[in-house]
């Protein structure tokens, strides 16, 4: 592993067991800390710096299972793996719902220690991930603000231009009907908006410029830019 290696936090009574795990968990790059005692255990992961937390179930007057909610209460909790040696398997099941990442079970052989490693492994990676698509979600939401803030400029600034403006602006539909003006075209055309607005420019456009004027209209249909154009109206 580059860089700092990956601290994880043993939380086991069994110091023989822990001094096996600790050479297990080192031998695959990671610091090793061990403690017996849950509560020293909590005292210690709130000081952080702890990367993944393995946690045995049977503990001198609790089980892991009362200590997984504390810890997965904690802020910006670390990955935990429960390690129990009962064959129960509603233990299991109940670490997964209480929020552990994964559990192991304790055998004889020791065989467990390495399933704990490779557990640890895959912990430690979907953490990356996690935190690498929520630090792209953050980004996204970041960038949607800022678009929004743009978006909402360029819009009072569009307003703005359709109020002031001493130019005729029109917003017509692909037949050609007018759906908005703005205040200008009142002024220019010497009509009220509610008598332009909802009729087709061929109620407006002189005779002798209607050819024309459809002949514009269905480039702007086509997506065709206009340059220059002029018509007369009625």
């Amino acid at each position: 592993m580059d860089g700092p290696r990956p601290r994880v936090l043993y939380i086991d009574d069994d110091l023989g067991l822990a001094r096996l795990v600790r050479r297990t968990l080192e031998s695959r790059g990671y610091a090793v800390e061990h403690v017996a005692d849950p509560e020293e255990g909590l005292a210690r992961l709130r000081e952080g710096g702890v990367a993944a937390v393995a946690l045995d179930h049977h503990m001198p007057g609790s089980s892991g299972l009362d200590l997984l909610p504390l810890i997965r209460a904690l802020p910006d909790p670390p990955p935990v793996i429960y390690v129990t040696g009962s064959e129960d398997s509603h233990v299991a099941v109940a670490a997964l719902k209480g929020g552990a990442a994964d559990y192991v079970w304790k055998d004889v052989s020791g065989h467990f220690r390495d399933l704990l490693a490779e557990s640890v492994d895959a912990a430690l990676e979907a953490e990356r991930l996690r935190r690498e698509a929520a630090r792209a979600q953050e980004e996204v939401a970041r960038l949607n603000a800022l678009l929004s803030a743009q978006v909402d400029e360029r819009t009072r600034e569009r307003d703005r231009l359709w109020r002031l403006s001493r130019d005729v602006f029109a917003v017509a539909d692909f037949e050609g009907r007018f759906r908005s003006m703005n205040p200008a075209a009142e002024v220019i055309l010497g009509i009220p908006l509610n008598r332009i607005e909802g009729h087709s420019f061929r109620d407006l456009v002189h005779p002798d410029d209607l050819a024309f004027a459809e002949e514009a209209h269905g480039r702007l249909v086509r997506g065709q830019p206009i340059v220059g154009f002029e018509i007369r109206f009625r």
